[in-house]
C-alpha cells in the first residue's frame, strides 16, 4: 500500500517450491539448482504465464488492477539466444495483457561485467517496446555502481535491504 491514500500500487509474483521431503523452499534455496540442470528458463515462463492468467482473471471481474513484478533470471537475459523472450511477448500477446501491467524484476547480476551492457540494453529497449516495465532488484547488493544507472534505462530501482542496515549498531 502506499501514501495517504492506501491504495495498492503494485504487487509481486514470488515463487515457491513446495518440496515433498523438505517443504516450502524459497527462491535462495532453488534456484541455483534450477540453473545448473538448465530448467530456469521454463520456471521463468511458467511464473510469467501464471501472472498473465490472473491479470486476465482480474480483467473478466473488472477488479482491482495493479502491475504485477515478476522476476526473470539473468540466464534468460544474458542468453544471447532471445528465445526465451520472445515466448514472453507471445505469452503477453496470448492473454491480451494491457501495456505495462506487468514489470519484470532482475537483479544487477545482469551487470556483472562491463561487456554486458549492450546486451542489458538490448533487453530493456526490448521489454520497452513490448509495453514491460523493468525494475532493477537487490540493487547495492553487489558491486553496484550508481553511474550504471545512467547507461540503463530501468523504470524502477529496488535497493537491496542492507542499505537500510547498520551492521556496525551493537558494536
Amino acid at each position: 500500500m502506499g501514501g495517504k491514500d492506501q491504495k495498492f500500487k503494485g504487487a509481486e509474483a514470488l515463487v515457491r517450491w513446495n518440496h515433498p521431503t523438505y517443504g516450502l523452499l524459497t527462491p535462495d534455496e532453488f534456484i541455483q539448482l534450477f540453473e545448473i540442470h538448465h530448467l530456469i528458463g521454463r520456471l521463468d515462463l511458467y511464473v510469467f504465464e501464471e501472472v498473465c492468467q490472473i491479470i486476465k482473471c482480474w480483467e473478466s471481474l473488472n477488479q482491482l488492477k495493479v502491475p504485477i513484478s515478476v522476476n526473470l533470471s539473468r540466464v534468460a537475459i544474458k542468453s544471447n539466444d532471445f528465445n526465451a523472450l520472445n515466448q514472453i511477448f507471445e505469452l503477453k500477446q496470448k492473454y491480451d495483457i494491457p501495456d505495462f501491467s506487468i514489470k519484470v524484476e532482475t537483479t544487477e547480476s545482469i551487470m556483472s561485467e562491463k561487456t554486458d551492457l549492450p546486451l542489458v540494453k538490448q533487453f530493456i529497449q526490448l521489454m520497452h517496446m513490448h509495453g514491460i516495465s523493468i525494475s532493477m532488484d537487490d540493487f547495492g547488493k553487489g558491486y553496484s555502481s550508481l553511474s550504471i544507472l545512467k547507461e540503463i534505462d530501468v523504470d524502477a530501482i529496488k535497493l537491496d535491504c542492507s542499505f537500510f542496515i547498520n551492521e556496525n549498531e551493537n558494536t
